[in-house]
Parts: structure tokens; C-alpha cells; sequence
């Protein structure tokens, strides 16, 4: 009876105890546990609560040997087992720590709370982790590293620390040692997506953008709703050129955040890049709502509307950006495209005086090519001669280009020709549906002109320069072990997959590349259903114009300098010869200046070689509405006329020759 008194008396006590616990009243708590520990010295739950009760205010060494004694009374509490282990870490007792996880799992504990206290056990504290992490942000690179390897030795299975060790290396650029270490975390935790994520962070800067999308795939089965990881792979698959995926992991970031902007940004980039400028546009408007300053978007919904034709309205976004930022040189020089100016034009005074401050390459460049079209509009050619040369010299150097690696590029091309023509004529295709028009020769040489025309018919489709032939097929024609029928058939199908979604319902589409001329022993060899047409001007018109503009690529580095661009006009010159010995029946050749003086009979021509009916519309290219992405947007918006291959002229007395004796077709 006395001990069922006394049991009810303690049952009293520890109830009371754990109400004054709870309520934070830790000395009232300590009186009750105490008082039955007096009376049951290895009373299970009042050693427990003794010992939590000491973790709580900081006195771990305290509280071992009351949670010892509990886990020792009542073995199958995993409670018990778990604050036991905590207070072991908190105390930094770390191999003992180990030793009792490694005992009470034996024994089948298992579940969220065991889980997380083995990454405990397997990672530094908070506190020895936000160390690491300070001397990461002060960049004391070296002693972090001293400190990782000392923690390792603690936590040699800590994937936090392979994590922090992989970033450093990142950051100092060592590649290999970053990916390396970021895959030992992943293998002591496949389950951490930050890991994974980090990993194809690290991926995607050094361009290894198919593992780093695989990479950001395995973060997103483990985190759905990860966005960094939604948007970065999003950017990983338009640097492969995989724009309509690319659109996809943008749209799906914009899901979990729909007020990104920079998501918005780039989807805008995406959409311009397809040709799309309506939905370009919209993108960037979203952008600008968001962040109302953000000059790029300006500047690229500016391109876009350039795009379409809608030229006061690029202007406007143009004019809109100076405003707030007036050393913006891109915009500068796009707007200078699209006025004339006169010697007291606001914006030429402009110019002129940023021209003179202290600017980077890439600003004096953009303000050159804009004072270079101001001073030609004036009269004062010399001046725009010598913009155009300081400009050209400028960009050149960016590029860092040599006409050497072109001339290595046509000379392999040549040499190579009878492996592919051997492999080639042993494939056998079946004809498309689809048939791609190819719209190719020098830049500046008319394409633009020519798609113009072509796609004002209602039968075809202006897809514009796809960048596909070159993409999937350049290692054909260039590297002998890539000539095979497997490589040729797959180039072939990869080719169709994306012009077809260019179709907009259609049979016939152009692809309006220039330099796919590199590229036509491949066409002839591989699309017997292709229409291809060759178009030339007067090689003097076609020189001076790409030495005039500026490209967006950087694949036309040849252009920004005379006797560059006169020795790759005749290297093209050459091998379109080479090409029209052999594949002359293939190759319509459609002289330019010859199409603006008379329009309507080699419109005619052209349209009969497509084999489709004859449209009037074919003779009114400026009034069709397709976004037109290329240096001679403006141009096609007006009526064709004739003379434009006569502009260089007038700086011929600067030129002192160069362009003497170039050959002609």
C-alpha cells in the first residue's frame, strides 16, 4: 500500500516536473526531477528530463550522465537514444557520439529523427560551419582549405564539407577538383539537391552544359519546385541552342515566381531568337513592370520592334533608355541607324561628346559606328571613313580574330570534299515533305533581299538564318572520322526536326544563312529535295557593306578589316567556284543587281525555279510583315531600288585600291 503510494507520489512529482519544463520554469523542474531521483535514483524519465532539462541551459557535461543512466534503465525509448547522441555532439564528444548511433542502429532504430541526427554526426556543427562560411565570404581561400581538411578528419563523411571544398575549388578555378568534390558529397548524400544543383552551377560555367543540365535535372526530382535550379537550366539549354527548351524551364521558374524578371528577360531573349518578336515584346514589357529600369530589356524590345518595322517605336524605346542611361553605346548605335542627321541633330551633339570621354573598347566602338553613319548623313566622309576604321580596329580586337583560322577553315573544307562525297554517295534518303530553300552566299550580297521575296509567297516560310547547318554539320566537313553514314543520316534528321518547326504549316521554308556556302557539298549531298539559291552583287558593294555594318556575331570577324575582308571575298569566290564545278545543275544563281533593275522578270525566274504558281505579292517584299533579324532590315522595308551597290564610291579616294581586281561571277 506505502509503495503504491510512493509510486503515486513520483508519478505526481514528474508530472508536475514537466508542466514547470514546459512552462520554462527550469529551477521549479529541477526540484520535482531531483525529489525522484532521490527516491528512484534510476528512474528512467526523470534522469531523461534531468538531462534535457541541463542540455537546455548549456551544461551538457551535466546532463550525460543522467541521459547515460536512462537509456541504460529503459533501452527502448528511442527518445532516449536521441537526446542521449545530442547532448554527446553538443559536448563535441563526436567518436563516442558515433559509437552510440552506430549501437542503437544496430538495434533497428530508424526514421526522420535518426536521419537527421546522422548528418549530424557526419557534418561540422552550426558553429564550425558558419566559420568555414566566413572565411569563404572574406576570401581566405588558402586557411579554409587548412580548416576543411582538419574538420575532415572529424567528419570524414560530411558532404557539407566536400560541398564548401568543392565551391573553393570553383571559385578558384580548379575545375576538376571542384566536380570531383562535389561528386564525393553526392555519393555520401544522394539526396541533397542543393549538391547537385551546385554541381551544375559549376558545369555551366566551363561549358559542360549536357551534364549540367542532367546535373540540374537530378536537383529537380529531388527539389520540384527549385527555382534557381528551373532557371539555370533553363540558360543551360539556350547556350546549347536548345531555345524552345530553353522557353520551357523559363515558363516553368515563372510558375513557382511569376514576378522574376530576369526569367521574363531571358524568355524574351528566347522568343526574339526564334524569330518570335510579338512574343519578344511582351516578355520584355513584363520585365520593364518589374524593373523599370532595366536597360537591357530597353534595348533588346527596342531590336525587336526594329524587327517588325515598327521604327518609331523602336526609336521611342530607344530614346527612352538614354534617357536614364546615356552612356548605354549599344543603344546609341542602333538609333543611329534609324534617323538621318543633320550637323545640329541633338543626339549627334550627344555622341560626339561621349565619344571623347574615357570609355571601354566595346563603348568607343558602338559610339564609332554611330558617329560613322552621323558624319556620312552630313556630307563629311572622311570622318565617317575614319569612325569606321577606329570602330572596325576596335571590334576586331574583341574578337580576336585572324583571317588565318579562315583560310585553314576553306583549305580543310576543299581537301576533305572527296571523303564526304564517298561516304555520302552510299545513303540513300527518302524525300521530305518538307523542302528547305537555302538562301546562301557573302554577307551583304542580297539574302535578305531575296527571302523577302520568296517568303511573300503564301506557299513558303521565312524561317530566317538558321544556325543548324554549321551546328550539326561542320565536324562533317571538317573532321574525317565524323564522315560517316550514321553521323550523316542523323545530321540530316536533326536538321528536319528543327526546320519543321519553323514550317507555320508549310512545305517550303528558307533557311537564309550567307555562310552556309561553306556547307554546300553537305546540302547537295544530303538534301536532294533543296532548293538552293547563290546570291552576288558587285564584290566591291559586297566588300565595303560588311566592312560598314556591325554584326551581332561573332563569326564574321572577317568584316572589320579592308584587306580581311577583300582576301575572304575571294576565298568564298574560289570555293563557290569549286562548288558550282561539281553541283552547277543544284545551284540557282540569282544576280542581285540584276533583281533591282529588273524587278519582275528575275522575280519570275526565281519563283518558276521554286516550282510554285506565281503571287504579285512576290513583287512587293516591302510590305511584308515577317520579322526580318538581319543588317538589312531597313533596307527591305522599302520598295526594291537600284544603286545601292554604287554607295562605296564615294569613299573610294580613302581606300587606296583595295579593292582592285576582284573577281566577279
Amino acid at each position: 500500500m506505502g509503495c503504491s503510494a510512493m509510486e503515486l507520489t513520483i508519478k505526481q512529482a514528474l508530472k508536475k516536473g514537466i508542466e514547470a519544463h514546459r512552462a520554462g520554469k527550469a529551477k521549479e523542474a529541477d526540484q520535482y526531477y531531483t525529489a525522484i531521483l532521490t527516491a528512484q535514483p534510476k528512474h528512467p524519465d526523470a534522469n531523461h528530463n534531468m538531462g534535457v532539462l541541463a542540455v537546455g541551459l548549456s551544461k551538457t557535461e551535466v546532463a550525460l550522465p543522467f541521459l547515460k543512466t536512462a537509456v541504460e534503465a529503459n533501452p527502448s525509448n528511442a527518445q532516449f537514444w536521441l537526446s542521449y547522441i545530442d547532448a554527446l555532439i553538443k559536448s563535441e564528444q563526436i567518436a563516442t557520439a558515433r559509437v552510440v548511433f552506430d549501437q542503437v542502429r544496430s538495434r533497428g532504430a530508424k526514421g526522420d529523427a535518426f536521419d537527421q541526427i546522422e548528418a549530424r554526426l557526419n557534418n561540422p556543427t552550426n558553429q564550425q560551419f558558419q566559420r568555414l562560411i566566413n572565411l569563404h565570404n572574406k576570401g581566405k581561400f588558402k586557411q579554409l582549405m587548412k580548416e576543411c581538411d582538419i574538420a575532415l578528419k572529424d567528419y570524414p563523411k560530411s558532404y557539407i564539407l566536400y560541398n564548401i571544398i568543392g565551391l573553393t575549388h570553383a571559385v578558384l578555378g580548379s575545375l576538376d577538383a571542384s566536380i570531383k568534390n562535389y561528386k564525393k558529397a553526392i555519393n555520401l548524400n544522394p539526396y541533397h539537391a542543393e549538391t547537385y544543383y551546385n554541381l551544375a552551377v559549376v558545369l555551366q560555367e566551363h561549358n559542360m552544359l549536357s551534364k549540367a543540365i542532367e546535373a540540374y535535372g537530378n536537383a529537380l526530382n529531388l527539389k520540384p519546385n527549385y527555382l534557381q535550379a528551373h532557371y539555370n537550366k533553363g540558360n543551360a539549354f539556350k547556350d546549347l541552342g536548345e531555345t524552345e527548351k530553353a522557353i520551357e524551364f523559363y515558363e516553368k521558374a515563372l510558375d513557382i515566381d511569376p514576378n522574376y524578371a530576369q526569367a521574363y528577360y531571358n524568355m524574351g531573349n528566347a522568343f526574339k531568337n526564334l524569330g518570335l518578336p510579338e512574343k519578344a515584346i511582351s516578355s520584355y514589357k513584363k520585365v520593364l513592370f518589374f524593373e523599370p529600369d532595366h536597360a537591357d530589356a530597353y534595348n533588346n524590345m527596342g531590336n525587336a520592334l526594329k524587327d517588325l518595322g515598327r521604327v518609331e517605336d523602336a526609336i521611342s524605346a530607344y530614346k527612352n533608355l538614354i534617357t536614364f542611361q546615356p552612356d548605354y553605346s549599344n543603344a546609341h548605335r542602333s538609333l543611329s541607324k534609324l534617323q538621318k542627321y543633320s550637323p545640329r541633330n541633338a543626339h549627334f551633339k550627344q555622341v560626339k561628346k561621349l565619344y571623347k570621354k574615357s570609355l571601354s573598347d566595346e563603348a568607343k566602338c558602338n559610339f564609332g559606328y554611330a558617329l560613322a553613319k552621323m558624319y556620312e548623313d552630313v556630307g563629311k566622309i572622311k570622318l565617317a571613313f575614319e569612325h569606321f576604321s577606329t570602330a572596325n580596329a576596335l571590334r576586331k580586337r574583341s574578337l580576336k580574330y585572324s583571317i588565318y583560322k579562315d583560310q585553314e577553315l576553306f583549305k580543310k573544307i576543299k581537301q576533305l570534299r572527296p571523303n564526304l562525297k564517298k561516304t555520302s554517295s552510299q545513303i540513300q534518303t527518302r524525300s521530305s515533305k518538307f523542302i528547305p530553300i537555302f538562301i546562301l552566299g557573302m554577307p551583304r550580297s542580297g539574302t535578305t533581299l531575296v527571302e523577302q521575296i520568296i517568303s511573300s509567297h503564301s506557299k513558303v516560310t521565312g524561317a530566317g538564318e538558321l544556325p543548324y547547318i554549321s551546328k550539326y554539320g561542320h565536324s562533317l566537313v571538317t573532321i574525317p572520322n565524323d564522315m560517316t553514314k550514321n553521323n550523316i543520316l542523323d545530321f540530316r534528321d536533326k536538321y528536319f526536326s528543327k526546320l519543321v518547326r519553323r514550317a507555320d504549316n508549310k512545305r517550303l521554308i528558307t533557311d537564309k544563312m550567307p555562310q552556309n556556302f561553306l556547307y554546300l557539298h553537305l546540302i547537295c549531298s544530303v538534301f536532294s529535295e533543296a532548293k538552293i539559291i547563290h546570291v552576288y552583287r558587285d564584290p566591291r558593294a559586297t566588300c565595303w557593306s560588311n566592312f560598314t555594318h556591325y554584326f551581332t556575331s561573332d563569326n564574321l570577324g572577317f568584316s572589320y578589316d579592308l584587306q580581311d575582308v577583300v582576301l575572304y571575298y575571294q576565298m568564298y569566290f574560289d570555293l563557290m567556284q569549286f562548288w558550282l564545278n561539281d553541283y552547277g545543275d543544284r545551284i540557282y544563281s540569282l544576280d542581285y543587281d540584276n533583281l533591282t533593275k529588273n524587278q519582275e522578270q528575275e522575280t519570275r525566274r526565281l519563283i518558276k525555279y521554286l516550282g510554285i504558281t506565281w503571287e504579285n505579292k512576290c513583287l512587293s517584299p516591302e510590305k511584308n510583315e515577317r520579322s526580318v533579324m538581319t543588317a538589312s532590315q531597313q533596307q527591305v522595308r522599302k520598295k526594291v531600288y537600284t544603286g545601292s551597290s554604287e554607295a562605296w564610291r564615294k569613299y573610294e579616294p580613302y581606300l587606296d585600291g583595295v579593292f582592285d581586281g576582284l573577281p566577279s561571277f
